[in-house]
């Protein structure tokens, strides 16, 4: 979400040719990140909390999207009763979450203040441009609803604007996937950098939670974000079309599988939690499986999700994760490798087996059988 998005309720960016101010909004969180990689003290409770923080303003941002009508209207609708600019207001919410996970509070404060100044700034212009093409209506707007914190929460009486809508080709052009994908990646990118580069020997030691967890799963996040980012944004094919075949699909699928079982089945302790949190994603993606409507059933790109969410199971239950992490990665992209595919040409979908979700399913009845035959320590 570095991209800056369009001037907030209903118009386009300012007119060109203005200068561009030396302290552009769309540097700051990059420099966040590069400090608080420096500066940081993450610990797994801080990044979880931070996750949750960023969900938050990637759930507004993608809010706002919907709601936006760009040029048409001064919008009015969703979250635009509680604040006038739910981007930024969005975008701030995702740099608390990097703060909460860097673990420094006095970073924050400080960052915070050059951010408002920076977004006030920005705000003026835009809303400078909106007052010449809404009037009246944007001055209503500004007067009794405020600028980037909702403290006066819902604001009733507004002029109706369009609702959220899924329709919405903000929203359906697809790139505000990519925007959240690597939204959170970037809470992850600070706490593997900074274990990484100030304590290298603990950190990438073979069963590190970094080497383990980490990095695998900033690798999962950032693929799934180029992945989208090229499918929508450029409509670019990801993968060459035999790599959706069955028997590619069942070589990749074995690829993770396989030595998950394997090492599940081995005589090697592993503590409770562990296969107690892997039985438990089994029977989520069972339950996945048995509830997906039948419209999804016959999707190849929900039928590729159900294989990656499978290799993450597995992954689990043999203490693997990054196996089961790189599985998922790739599962992703071939799903949205398949859903640009029927994009394009619906006729010319990528094939769906609808007996391929039930090996998925069943393989991972036997790696759950497996993993509870080992020894738990």
């Amino acid at each position: 979400m570095n991209e800056a998005p369009p001037a907030e309720a209903g118009a386009a960016p300012p007119a060109p040719g203005k200068k561009r101010e030396w302290f552009h909004r769309g540097v700051l969180r990059s420099g966040l990140i590069a400090i608080a990689v420096i500066v940081a003290r993450p610990t797994p409770m801080c990044l979880l909390v931070g996750w949750g923080i960023v969900a938050v303003g990637c759930a507004i941002h993608l809010w706002a999207r919907g709601c936006l009508r760009i040029n048409r209207e001064v919008t009015t609708s969703g979250p635009y009763r509680w604040v006038r600019n739910p981007f930024y207001f969005g975008a701030g919410l995702i740099d608390l979450g990097i703060c909460v996970t860097a673990n420094q509070p006095w970073l924050t404060v400080p960052y915070f203040v050059i951010w408002f100044l920076t977004h006030r700034a920005t705000i003026r212009r835009e809303e400078a441009t909106l007052r010449g093409l809404f009037g009246p209506a944007l001055d209503d707007f500004r007067a009794r609803v405020p600028m980037l914190i909702p403290w006066k929460g819902p604001v009733s009486g507004l002029r109706p604007s369009q609702p959220f809508s899924w329709q919405n080709p903000s929203v359906a052009e697809g790139r505000e996937f990519s925007r959240i994908a690597r939204a959170f990646a970037e809470p992850l990118l600070v706490y593997v950098l900074h274990d990484a580069i100030f304590h290298p020997f603990v950190a990438l030691s073979l069963g590190s939670p970094v080497l383990a967890l980490g990095v695998p799963g900033l690798a999962a996040m950032f693929a799934v974000e180029r992945a989208l980012l090229f499918r929508v944004r450029w409509g670019k094919r990801l993968v060459p079309a035999f790599a959706h075949s069955v028997p590619a699909q069942f070589v990749a699928l074995a690829a993770v599988v396989v030595p998950a079982c394997t090492m599940s089945i081995l005589p090697i302790g592993r503590p409770v939690t562990a296969v107690r949190v892997g039985v438990a994603l089994c029977a989520a993606v069972l339950l996945y499986a048995a509830l997906m409507p039948r419209s999804l059933r016959t999707s190849a790109a929900a039928q590729r999700v159900l294989a990656g969410l499978a290799c993450v199971a597995v992954g689990t239950l043999a203490m693997e994760p990054w196996l089961g992490l790189l599985g998922f990665a790739w599962f992703s992209v071939l799903a949205i490798d398949a859903a640009g595919r029927s994009a394009d040409a619906p006729a010319a979908q990528s094939p769906a087996h609808p007996w391929l979700g039930r090996f998925v399913v069943a393989v991972i009845v036997v790696a759950a059988a497996a993993a509870a035959l080992h020894k738990v320590a």
